[in-house]
């Protein structure tokens, strides 16, 4: 299939991601730990699958052996060139758009041309893997209003891409996941000067609680099959954890304008986190990983 991203709208933000980088130092394991959510998801030969925030690809396009279709699509250019270049499959499309903007009638007619034209003119699967916390983070309700609005109606336009029984199965960040770094990067920008407030607001990811995803699932249309959490403590692939810190705290660390101030900030950070995740016995640092995961069903 087709792996044009040339007409697709591209994440205005900065692209932190590096293919490489992601893959190899810090999160390999990232698509290695997918055994329960795939299970999940259940992919099957007559399946047209949507990806969101499919990365690299890696995990698309094992998951493209088995069905008939599936286009995974990502707000960072670099991890699409990636995919384009190291998991292309004939029957695997990656698009680089940003899944927040799928709420946006245009961008879900881009996605549905995708479907081969002998299918009905929607996904069998939505399916998201160590995603969306950060996809849902511009949703995040506000701590004032309590407005969740904007969830629901990212889940609504999840619903209207989907036949009518199709599902929406993820794996993501749960509240409470990474605590301790999260916690540290904070704590290193208010060390640095920045407002408590504008270091929280730095922070790249909405880790929710089932209780929100529920809700909002509902809110959208959806009858929630499964919901669960999990804690589940994953050793960093880095002994010093930095590179860890460097690539998915970037939104922090951008927040410090100097390079060498940034560095500082980094060693800062792994340092107030050494005490917490370092295991005496082997040396290897463990990451408090917290993961929700969900699978809801659209009504026939």
């Amino acid at each position: 299939m087709s792996t044009d991203s040339t007409t697709t709208p591209v994440a205005p933000t900065k692209d932190i991601w590096d293919s490489e980088t992601y893959s190899k130092k810090v999160a390999p394991y990232v698509p290695a730990l997918t055994t329960r959510i795939v299970g999940m998801l259940d992919p099957r030969e007559e399946d047209h699958i949507l990806d969101l925030g499919c990365g690299d690809g890696v995990l698309t396009s094992q998951i493209s052996t088995i069905v008939s279709s599936i286009v995974g699509i990502d707000a960072s250019a670099n991890m699409i060139s990636a995919a384009n270049v190291n998991y292309s499959t004939h029957n695997s499309t990656y698009l680089t758009i940003d899944a927040v903007s799928i709420t946006c009638p245009k961008i879900q007619s881009s996605l549905t041309a995708h479907l081969p034209s002998s299918t009905t003119p929607q996904f069998t699967k939505i399916f998201s893997n160590a995603a969306l916390h950060w996809i849902l983070r511009p949703l995040t309700p506000d701590f004032t209003t309590r407005d969740i609005t904007p969830l629901v109606n990212f889940f609504r336009a999840c619903y209207d891409l989907l036949t009518p029984g199709g599902r929406f199965v993820s794996e993501f960040g749960a509240q409470g996941n990474v605590s301790e770094l999260h916690t540290a990067l904070i704590s290193a920008l208010i060390h640095r000067g920045v407002p408590p407030a504008e270091a929280r607001a730095a922070s790249p990811w909405l880790f929710a609680s089932t209780g929100l995803m529920s809700t909002a699932l509902t809110r959208a249309g959806f009858v929630i099959e499964h919901i669960e959490t999990e804690h589940r403590p994953t050793e960093a692939m880095e002994a010093d954890v930095q590179s860890w810190i460097r690539l998915f705290g970037a939104p922090f660390l951008n927040k410090i304008e100097e390079f060498q101030a940034r560095e500082d900030a980094v060693r800062e950070v792994a340092e107030a986190v050494e005490g917490v995740g370092r295991r005496p016995e082997d040396g290897r640092f463990v990451i408090g990983y917290v993961r929700l995961r969900f699978q809801a069903r659209k009504p026939e």
